[in-house]
Formats: structure tokens, C-alpha cells, sequence
């Protein structure tokens, strides 16, 4: 058991649907995440992903085994406070994170629940919207942004408390195509930039193509894991659970059957296209 992951060892989760059913949302699952990786967790609905994000944050205690962060148990109450300094988390609807009427005092607002000293907290919410790139929007009311500009305040709030950890909980779900982009492209930033430990839980496959381990859920159990080249290249495991091959990986496959020498870690327009002008 190491002092710099999260890990969870034989963990299953139940939650009750009725006077005597349960419902076992996830089953005896054993994984760990290092410090410094950009982990993806994919599954379709009902596979367990968001129950694991909710467990890593101490926001669910296991039915059975446990949950370490960074060597503290999940399950001491008294451990919680000093766990989720170590895991920042950013859901679906940023609206359901978002409570000040200005955009900076929305980032300011947890570390001064910290009772850290004003030079402090103005420190930290300036360094956070200076890595989001949301400086502009400083005295902006939340409520009036764009859905990218919401995800990118509630990331900068999470951001201002230091977590060693950054769950994004579905975070893509409700931004158009730009705005995945955008979001997706802060998430490396965050990751290669700052050491940042990233754990992106979605159902969409274009989501994950830039993590190093793509972990995929399905039934409550891991029923994939590897990296992206890994997880695409096996069409025939992951199509029957839902999942499609990102169509532009699915474009580079097609240009190599023709007979143009591509390698395989092509994942954008812009990497495919660099390529094609240089051969």
C-alpha cells in the first residue's frame, strides 16, 4: 500500500432499492491509481463509474473492502476532511458546484473555508483562474456564462484548494463539441503542466483518447484496462458493451488499409493531418 495513489482493494458497493433488494453497483473491484497519471474510467450507464468517483471522495462508504487515499482509509470519519483537501471534485451540472454570485469569489470560497490567511486564498484563486484561462472573468455572474465557461470556473474552484487529485465526474455532457475540446485540451494542461493527477469518469470514448490508462467498467466489475491503443485496437471486446471506436482513429485505421503508413497514436485532426503532409 503506498503513500502517493488511490487505491481500491476488493471494494464492492451496494445500495438499497427496496425493502429486501440491493442493487450492486460495483463487485469486488481492486484497482490504483498513481500520482501523476491521467486516468480514464468509461463505462455505459449502470457500470459503476460514477459510484468510484463518489467513493474515492469519501461522498460513499463501501459495502465490502476498502478505499485509500494516499494511505488514509476512506471509512474514518475523521480522515475525511484531510481526504477530500487531497481530491478535488468536478461533476456533471457545474451549476450544482457554483454558489457565489461572482465568478471570483466562487473560487475564492473554499479555501477560505479553510481558514487560510486572505494573501492566501487571493493567491490561490488568482493562480487557479490563471491556469484556467478565466482571468477575464473574474466579476462575471456565473449563472450568465456559457456552459465551457461554467466547467472551467468549477474546475478553478476545485483547483484553488491543491488537490494532489481531480475527479471529473461526466464533465463533457453538457458542453458542445468546442467546448469538449477546450475542456479536454485543460485537463493535459493540468496533467503535463502540473503534475496533476487526473481521473476522468465518462461514457464517451472521443473523451479519453489523451490519458495514459483507460480503465473500462462494465457490470460493476473492470472488464478492460490498458492504454488508449490498448482499449481501441480491440473493437471486438468493447463494440458489444456500447463502446465505438473514436471516428477519427476509425479514419487513420481506413487511410492505413489503403496503404498510407500512419502510426497509430493519431488521435486529432491536427496530429492526422501533420502526418498526411509529411508523407
Amino acid at each position: 500500500m503506498t503513500q502517493n495513489s488511490i487505491e481500491l482493494i476488493n471494494v464492492t458497493k451496494e445500495y438499497s432499492i427496496g425493502t429486501d433488494q440491493k442493487k450492486v453497483a460495483l463487485d469486488n473491484v481492486s484497482l490504483a491509481i498513481n500520482q501523476g497519471e491521467f486516468v480514464a474510467i468509461i463505462g455505459m450507464n449502470g457500470s459503476g463509474k460514477s459510484t468510484v468517483a463518489r467513493l474515492i471522495n469519501g461522498l460513499a462508504m463501501p459495502t465490502g473492502g476498502k478505499v485509500m487515499v494516499n494511505g488514509l482509509d476512506t471509512r474514518d470519519t475523521s480522515l475525511l476532511v484531510a481526504i477530500r483537501r487531497n481530491v478535488g471534485m468536478v461533476f456533471q451540472n457545474p451549476d450544482n458546484q457554483i454558489i457565489s454570485t461572482i465568478v471570483e469569489e466562487d473560487i475564492a470560497f473554499g479555501p477560505e473555508n479553510l481558514g487560510l490567511p486572505h494573501s492566501e486564498v487571493r493567491a490561490r484563486a488568482e493562480w487557479a483562474m490563471k491556469v484556467l484561462d478565466i482571468e477575464h472573468l473574474r466579476l462575471h455572474a456565473p449563472h450568465l456564462l456559457s456552459g465551457g465557461q461554467k466547467q472551467r470556473v468549477a474546475i478553478a474552484s476545485a483547483l484553488a484548494l491543491r488537490p494532489t487529485y481531480l475527479v471529473l465526474d461526466e464533465p463533457t455532457s453538457m458542453l458542445d463539441s468546442a467546448g469538449k475540446k477546450e475542456l479536454i485540451q485543460t485537463l493535459v494542461k493540468l496533467n503535463r503542466e502540473f503534475g496533476i493527477t487526473i481521473i476522468l469518469i465518462s461514457h464517451h470514448m472521443e473523451d479519453v483518447i489523451h490519458a495514459n490508462r483507460i480503465i473500462v467498467l462494465n457490470n460493476g466489475q473492470i472488464f478492460l484496462e490498458g492504454t488508449p491503443d490498448d482499449i481501441f485496437n480491440t473493437p471486438e471486446k468493447i463494440n458489444p458493451i456500447g463502446f465505438h471506436t473514436p471516428d477519427i482513429i476509425q479514419l487513420t485505421r481506413n487511410l492505413t488499409k489503403r496503404g498510407h503508413r500512419l502510426q497509430n497514436n493519431l488521435y486529432t485532426v491536427e496530429t492526422l493531418v501533420e502526418a498526411l503532409c509529411q508523407l
